[in-house]
């Protein structure tokens, strides 16, 4: 009996042991969902789609501050029958529309950054990076839809304020499986520089060789799984401005901020140095990203978070605590508790052209949490509670962080008092 127990014990903490190594494998495989460039050069690497539109067309570009993909399917999750969506803002691509005849308009290549979709569960999010969609590898970063005809129009004709149905059939790519897929969309004329509207389709997990990792809490994954993209395009030709960063939040906010501008960031290789002096650093990024960007000016902008209690650290150097939460936790609960929680949150924006280095500042007041609180937003943004406010960062949504953003005070300064920049 003592034997047949002992062999029963090592049965059970190997298959614990099989269990837990494929969670710890997930866990590490799955990344930590950064993209490793913004989704718009992705797709303007594949306008090439739309070059031989028709010249009376008007071209609009996908907005992704303002757009979404999404997938939902369905699942039990410890024994209650789950619906789950997946989406990201990460979406972008060109559509050329000809307003006298829709049937002539065009779709260039649609593309949607994986590695950024986002369910309700982290592990979940880990599972999609590493096993499922393998978006955590920089070959399957991207899902790529091509489209290749438009159909079954609902008028001949499209006026603003009316909305047009129509069928888009094309190439859909997620991993390294491509398979013929129709979308059907309904597309909204707001005005002549702006369209909104949505596309839908469903596909099998089969179809792409998408295999759901197996997990105890996990069960009954529905085969089929429901795609959207819900956007918004403006009208190309709007005033552009270029951002050195790939950060999808950066973007967002960048984006929210600045309507009536096109947003672009730029994934550049630019080095650091270490200072305290947020000027001394935002120059330096500022020349660095210029060169990088082929000699051209590129908006750069330097963040920095001073802590009364700390003696005014970390300042510059946030960003080196902000990426790990149990260092924020820290900072939050330990190293803060009895001191004073006063803060000053600090965005440079600045600009090189060659010549010299202009600079745009914004700041907000406010405290240190005693505690991460918020999901929302990104950095440190579960930490700082801006004057006038009981929420932190975190806890707001975007318009109401807008409100007391030091980013938008930047931003707002070099709208009033444009760079003014020297021609090479």
């Amino acid at each position: 009996m003592k034997i047949r127990t002992v062999a029963l014990l090592s049965l059970l903490i190997f298959a614990i042991g099989i269990v837990v190594g494929a969670f710890g494998w997930i866990w590490i495989t799955g990344g930590s969902g950064e993209s490793s460039r913004p989704v718009e050069e992705v797709a303007a690497e594949l306008e090439a789609a739309v070059a031989d539109a028709d010249s009376s067309a008007v071209e609009f570009q996908i907005a992704p501050a303002e757009s979404q993909a999404t997938f939902t399917l369905k699942e039990d999750l410890r024994g209650v029958r789950t619906t789950v969506v997946g989406a990201t803002s990460e979406v972008a691509g060109t559509i050329m529309v000809n307003l006298d005849n829709p049937e002539a308009s065009t779709i260039g290549a649609i593309a949607i950054n994986a590695r950024t979709l986002e369910t309700d569960n982290s592990f979940r999010n880990r599972a999609l990076r590493s096993s499922i969609l393998k978006s955590a590898q920089d070959a399957y970063e991207f899902i790529v839809f091509e489209p290749q005809s438009l159909s079954n129009f609902s008028s001949e004709s499209v006026s603003i304020g009316e909305t047009l149905t129509f069928d888009i059939t094309g190439d859909l790519t997620i991993a390294d499986v491509t398979q013929s897929l129709t979308f059907n969309a309904a597309v909204t004329l707001e005005s002549e520089t702006r369209i909104s509207g949505r596309a839908t389709a469903n596909v099998l997990h089969a179809d792409y060789n998408l295999v759901i990792p197996e997990v105890p809490s996990v069960a009954n994954v529905t085969d089929d799984v429901d795609l959207a993209i819900h956007f918004v395009a403006v009208a190309d030709g709007w005033p552009r401005v270029e951002v050195a960063t790939a950060n999808r939040g950066k973007l967002e906010e960048f984006r929210r901020i600045l309507r009536g501008y096109e947003v672009i960031g730029k994934a550049l290789d630019i080095e650091e140095i270490q200072s305290l002096d947020p000027y001394k650093v935002a120059k330096f990024k500022a020349i660095e990203a210029y060169k990088a960007n082929g000699c051209n000016p590129i908006l750069v902008e330097e963040t920095s978070l001073a802590m009364r209690g700390l003696g005014g650290r970390p300042g510059t150097y946030i960003k080196d605590f902000a990426e790990d939460v149990e260092i924020r936790r820290m900072i939050a609960e330990t190293w803060l508790k009895g001191r004073d929680r006063a803060a000053l949150a600090k965005v440079l924006i600045a600009v090189f052209d060659g010549s010299e280095a202009q600079f745009r500042e914004g700041h907000t007041e406010g405290i240190i949490a005693d505690g991460l609180r918020g999901t929302n937003g990104f950095g440190w943004d579960d930490l700082f509670i801006p004057k006038g406010s009981a929420r932190t960062f975190a806890e707001m949504r975007g318009e109401e962080k807008d409100r007391y953003s030091m980013r938008r005070k930047a931003l707002m300064a070099l709208c009033q008092m444009p760079f003014q920049l020297k021609r090479r």
